[in-house]
């Protein structure tokens, strides 16, 4: 028996479940798996909807819209000091401006070009049918394929956040490539980044010029220890940064674990909606991530960053398909941006051990 008939497709009862459950739980539903992307996202915001013309999608403090492919953020690549006048002479010359070849060189901005994700998942009719005539088993089913296709986005994206990716076209971008100084002798963290990393959204950090966008970086750290921790966060503040956030891999965050426990652990109000597990240890807090590499470790502070995500996030549709046998088909698509807007209030560890 056919469950469906032209427009009466989208006003099933599994089809109307899923579409709704989907678009209203996505995004808030990865934020509570990922801590870095909770972190970064940050509160719901009042409204609570991401548009008013959309009242079913949330929105967050840091999320971003865009409405092309591209997002550009401004920087500012050095500071240029004022000069003592010290007799009457120097006073009235003919000034000098300060920025008056230096201007272009010290403003610039990055532009980054979204990631266009797309996934498409067939589902058997016979699987629908099954749920057609009650809303108890359409909502159930709406359930376990919200659950799946969520699922297989929430892998995605926890790989492509804390990878070495760029974010361009191809990618989504991640952290290791974001928090570096490209190897730069004047930058903060003393030229121990990799060369690799030159640039950030098409500029280039290997320059004096842009010592603005390199970070403070150690490299062969080896034992993280309760010492190392507070020296990257001072170092961190110190270029302007307020860090508050780390992820690990299970080995790092047990050898935190051992560390913490001289540290009384407090209760986050904001923090309890989140899903997973970490522990604190001054302003930072240790996420436990299985997609965390083996030997970075990463000091972020959330407020430098942003989710960029185009139109109304990830859309997702349960639809027929006709040109299946007997089967329709789940579209999901969405457009995004892991962006760092100020590189240096962030620090990267490199060659710890556990």
């Amino acid at each position: 028996m056919a469950l469906w008939g032209g427009s009466t497709y989208a006003t099933t009862i599994p089809v109307k479940a899923f579409n709704k459950l989907v678009t209203a739980k996505a995004l808030d539903t990865l934020r509570k798996r990922q801590g870095l992307l909770f972190a970064v996202l940050g509160k719901m915001n009042v409204d609570g909807f991401y548009d008013p013309a959309t009242p079913g999608i949330p929105s967050f403090e840091r999320l971003a819209t865009a409405e092309g492919y591209q997002y550009e953020v401004q920087h500012l690549g050095q500071y240029d000091a004022p000069t003592a006048k010290t007799d009457g002479a120097q006073e009235i010359a003919s000034a000098t401006l300060v920025n008056s070849s230096t201007l272009d060189a010290n403003w610039g901005s990055s532009t980054f070009y979204l990631t266009h994700l797309t996934a498409d998942y067939a589902v058997p009719n016979s699987w629908l049918d099954k749920a057609s005539g009650s809303s108890l088993k359409g909502a159930s089913m709406a359930n376990e394929l919200s659950q799946y296709v969520i699922g297989s986005w929430d892998q995605t994206l926890g790989t492509a956040l804390n990878s070495a990716n760029a974010q361009v076209a191809a990618s989504v971008g991640g952290w290791q490539w974001a928090i570096d100084d490209a190897g730069n002798a004047s930058a903060p963290g003393g030229g121990v980044g990799t060369a690799g990393y030159s640039a950030y959204g098409g500029t280039t950090r290997a320059t004096a010029e842009n010592s603005n966008m390199c970070p403070y970086m150690a490299a062969s750290v080896g034992d993280l220890t309760i010492p190392v921790i507070q020296r990257t966060v001072n170092e961190c503040r110190k270029l302007g940064g307020n860090p508050r956030i780390s992820v690990l891999n299970t080995a790092l965050y047990t050898k935190v674990q051992q560390l913490a426990q001289a540290y009384v652990q407090t209760t986050d109000g904001q923090w309890a909606k989140f899903g997973g597990d970490y522990v604190q240890i001054g302003p930072i807090k240790f996420i436990l991530d299985a997609n965390a590499p083996t030997t970075v470790v990463p000091f972020i502070d959330p407020d430098s960053w942003v989710f960029v995500m185009k139109d109304k996030g990830l859309d997702a549709k349960l639809m027929d398909a006709p040109w299946l046998e007997a089967a329709s088909v789940i579209k999901t698509e969405a457009w995004v941006g892991f962006i760092c807007k100020q590189v240096r209030h962030n620090a990267k560890l490199t060659g710890v051990t556990s």
